[in-house]
């Protein structure tokens, strides 16, 4: 639940101004959307700091109860409705260091394979159960902001500002407010839990290794076999 901890404060401090005109896109982001980024910036490193620690271990078995580790504590998130804690645990698991380790996915107990399948589960179909779960769910809840950025820019890229020649287009910025308001609608509740900061401050601080320095450990401690 620590990466809960992090995760919640940096959606706390979202501000509504931030989700416009695509702002975290633009050349002066950091001014106009800094919580947003703060929030992208920590599911990257959570992300990859569940790849850097599972191609750190050489032992097999070793890895592989690392990977399980990391497949739980999504779970754990999943269970706690943060889901952007949910989607940084698989984004690492799903890069392409820790996707190639063939053997050690294999062998995993088959509860185990059944809790990351249903959770992967949530990203198919335009994020469509996931898109339900939040619209049945009961707070506190950390949502995945990735999706309704995503919304955001079709929204904003897919409709002019202006219509019927010189008329406000209404109907977009009626799209652009409740998009918004349904990525913000959790702020009013909080996860009632223990803070420790030494293991937060690891999550937060944690150097991650170059993408390029993380697949070529991956070859190493699962060589590519040649047909």
């Amino acid at each position: 639940f620590y990466s809960t901890l992090i995760q919640h404060s940096l959606y706390l401090a979202l501000q509504p101004k931030e989700f416009l005109n695509q702002g975290w896109n633009k050349k002066d982001k950091e001014k106009r959307s800094p919580n947003v980024l703060a929030m992208i910036k920590m599911f990257n490193q959570i992300s990859g700091l569940v790849c850097m620690e599972i191609v750190s271990v050489s032992d097999l078995n070793a890895r592989r109860n690392t990977l399980v580790k990391f497949i739980k504590v999504a779970n754990e998130c999943y269970k706690m409705n943060n889901f952007d804690g949910v989607m940084a645990v698989i984004s690492g698991l799903e890069n392409s260091s820790v996707f190639r380790l063939k053997k050690t996915w294999e062998g995993m107990a088959k509860e185990v394979s059944d809790q990351y399948a249903d959770m992967k589960s949530l990203m198919e179909n335009n994020f469509k159960l996931f898109r339900e779960k939040l619209a049945t769910l009961s707070p506190p809840c950390v949502p995945y902001i990735g999706i309704f950025l995503t919304d955001l820019t079709f929204t904003e890229d897919g409709n002019k500002d202006l219509v019927g020649g010189n008329l406000v287009n209404f109907n977009k910025l009626r799209q652009v407010a409740e998009k918004i308001q349904q990525v913000l609608q959790y702020q009013n509740d909080i996860y009632h839990l223990q803070n420790v900061s030494c293991i937060q401050e690891k999550v937060s601080s944690t150097t991650i290794s170059h993408p390029d320095a993380l697949y070529k450990r991956s070859c190493e401690i699962e060589p590519s076999v040649k047909k």
